[in-house]
């Protein structure tokens, strides 16, 4: 009887020191369990890289891999809502015209060759008589001794408030009372400082990327969002999604249901008005 006692002693104490573990040290690492189930400090696998807290990793992807279909429909839901965003931007700044300084006044019946810096004063014809609505100086010249050529003119300045650029119908250089150059403008052109299209790619482009961040804080970081889209996706797998046959069955059934009934109303709207001719000859 007396060996037996510090045979259970040592059992319990084994018992305790194995339910409560001792304490870590301060700074240490605390030990992990293996796979296995076995103790012991174990390395970090790459499944672990990036996991921090509240399940990130793989370049900052909450919950990398769960709610997949649900939230890759949702991203190209997004994608598709921004290229359309895109394109109806990009339609509509077909009416924006980019500041134009220059413009090309292309010109008939010339007389005389402008100089480069001469003052042009621009006319709009009111039965058959010029009237001056602004001013512009002239920057280059091409077509000199022809019956047509185009003037680039420059610091446009239009006087009469009711006219635009677009309103020029002749032209006047050179000194006032004796110009150099004499002509009719048939369509002024303006020449804007960039194209039109690298508005319309830039406000495109931000919409696509606009696009993208917003898909990519959806289905990707925000964790509210995908923790909703992954119960969605949980839900979806409980749905009971009908065969092929019941699909089937099931459309036959309305669609004889819809023909039958047009057919019995049909037949009451011919009785009926069977009925009521016959009360008038009556």
């Amino acid at each position: 009887m007396s060996e037996s006692k510090p045979e259970n002693t040592t059992a319990v104490a084994q018992l305790v020191e194995q339910r409560f573990p001792k304490p870590q040290v301060a700074g240490s690492s605390p030990s992990r369990r293996d796979s296995a189930g076995n103790g012991g400090d174990q390395p970090p696998t790459s499944r672990d890289f990036g996991g921090g807290a509240g399940g990130r990793r793989w370049f900052g992807i909450y919950k990398f891999g769960q709610g997949y279909w649900v939230r890759i429909g949702t991203a190209l839901a997004i994608g598709i809502f921004a290229m359309l965003a895109a394109a109806w931007a990009a339609n509509e700044l077909e009416a924006y015209q980019p500041p134009a300084p220059t413009w090309s006044l292309p010109l008939t019946e010339i007389t005389g060759t402008p100089q480069a810096g001469t003052a042009v004063v621009l006319q709009a014809l009111e039965d058959s008589k010029p009237v001056q609505i602004g001013t512009a100086t002239a920057e280059t010249f091409e077509g000199a001794g022809t019956d047509s050529g185009a003037l680039v003119v420059k610091g446009i300045t239009i006087t009469d408030a009711n006219r635009t650029t677009r309103d020029v119908q002749r032209i006047e250089a050179g000194p006032a009372g004796t110009p150099t150059l004499v002509a009719l403008v048939s369509r002024p052109v303006p020449i804007p400082l960039f194209p039109r299209g690298y508005v319309q790619a830039g406000i495109a482009g931000l919409l696509l990327l606009a696009g993208m961040i917003v898909g990519w804080r959806l289905v990707a970081s925000k964790p509210s969002a995908v923790d909703f889209l992954i119960a969605t996706d949980g839900e979806m797998k409980k749905v009971n999604w009908s065969t092929r046959k019941v699909i089937i069955d099931t459309t036959s059934v309305v669609i004889f249901a819809t023909f039958f009934i047009a057919f019995l109303i049909f037949v009451f709207d011919f009785g009926l008005r069977v009925l009521v001719q016959v009360t008038k000859l009556m």
